[in-house]
């Protein structure tokens, strides 16, 4: 129960954070996963999610800090993991057609920052992609969703 409790506060905290800013810090998500890792010793399944986000990262269907959210969900959940990423899919995917301000937009949106060195007054364009949709509030719902689903049906069989 500790591990499934230290995994909803970390992704709340991510959640308030991405859903504020759009990006999932790494100073937050790296000692997660290793803290998740410690505590059950999901390494395999961590391995996995991070594969698979590693693998839609490539294909630009999410960002770096989601597929580290992915490895977060291994190493936490297990193979569970599997299952609510499928639904924390689902619900991005019914969230992107209900609104119709994102109809418009793809996944990622280049944006372009501008800082500007004090000394030389040259203005730099440094380009990032971010992420429209939020994933990980999805990513919470989704675990909750699966986890105590899953606890409320084995109570019931």
């Amino acid at each position: 129960m500790i591990p499934i409790l230290c995994y909803f506060i970390i992704c709340l905290v991510l959640a308030m954070i991405d859903w504020k800013i759009r990006i999932v810090p790494l100073y937050i998500t790296v000692p997660s996963l290793i803290l998740g890792c410690c505590l059950t010793g999901n390494v395999l399944p961590t391995l996995i999610m991070f594969a698979i986000g590693a693998i839609l990262f490539k294909f630009k269907i999410c960002g770096g800090g989601d597929s580290m959210i992915f490895a977060i969900m291994g190493a936490f959940l297990g193979y569970v993991a599997l299952i609510a990423l499928i639904v924390a899919y689902l619900m991005t995917l019914f969230f992107v057609k209900i609104n119709k301000k994102e109809r418009k937009s793809v996944w990622h949106k280049q944006i372009g920052k501008v800082k500007v060195n004090a000394r030389t007054t040259k203005v730099f364009y440094v380009d990032r992609y971010l992420t429209i949709v939020p994933f990980v509030p999805f990513t919470l719902a989704s675990s909750a969703l699966v986890i105590f689903g899953y606890e409320t049906i084995k109570f019931y069989l």
